[in-house]
């Protein structure tokens, strides 16, 4: 990720590694929903994003807001 400040990443970046990183946990983690709902969320509060999950048996909405007002939905 590109630096834009510190705890700050840009909507299109924070938005691809939490995309990438859903996915692998859907596929690879025994965390369960809650879990991968969890630890999206915690991430993109630590690079200064909201992230907000619906997680269905197989597969998740991804909808992730980073800076101002900038937002990216994507289904996976």
């Amino acid at each position: 990720m590109s630096d834009s400040g510190p705890g700050r990443a840009p909507a299109e970046e924070l938005h691809g590694f939490l995309r990438e990183l859903t996915r692998f946990m859907l596929r690879f983690s025994g965390e369960g929903a809650e879990g991968v709902d969890r630890v999206v969320r915690g991430l993109a509060r630590t690079y200064g994003g909201r992230a907000e999950t619906v997680l269905v048996a197989d597969g998740a909405v991804l909808s992730v807001t980073a800076g101002v007002g900038a937002q990216k939905d994507h289904a996976t």
